[in-house]
């Protein structure tokens, strides 16, 4: 996952005991450049349901709802002081940005300001 993304989609899969699914939040999101602009197409990216990230993508699920643009921000909080990337990715289908038992993602979302436009002149007639 890009460190920096604008968020097209969130959906998220609870948790069923039941199953024995431990659950799923997808991402749907595209990088962005130094100028946040995108600069890649939208791809898709899961990470372990937990309650702080399911409370974090439902908050930015519901203001996508409500029509706000969203970029994202994912941090890694390294509790061993490794840096994130040290060890091969894991295995498996999809991408997951967490990594390892001691990397945890955080993600900070932000509203993308609307575009400004120049003054429009009218002619005089």
């Amino acid at each position: 996952m890009p460190d920096t993304f604008r968020v097209h989609w969130i959906h998220i899969e609870e948790p069923n005991k039941a199953q024995g699914d431990a659950g799923t939040i997808y991402y749907w999101v595209s990088a962005l450049d130094d100028a946040n602009l995108m600069s890649s197409p939208p791809r898709a990216h899961r990470i372990p349901w937990t309650i702080d990230a399911a409370e974090a993508a439902q908050d930015a699920k519901n203001r996508l709802d409500a029509g706000e643009l969203l970029n994202g921000r994912i941090s890694h909080n390294v509790l061993d002081g490794e840096k994130p990337g040290d060890e091969e990715p894991p295995a498996g289908k999809g991408q997951t940005p967490e990594g390892h038992d001691h990397e945890r993602p955080a993600f900070e979302f932000t509203t993308v300001a609307p575009p400004t436009l120049p003054e429009k002149t009218v002619p005089i007639q």
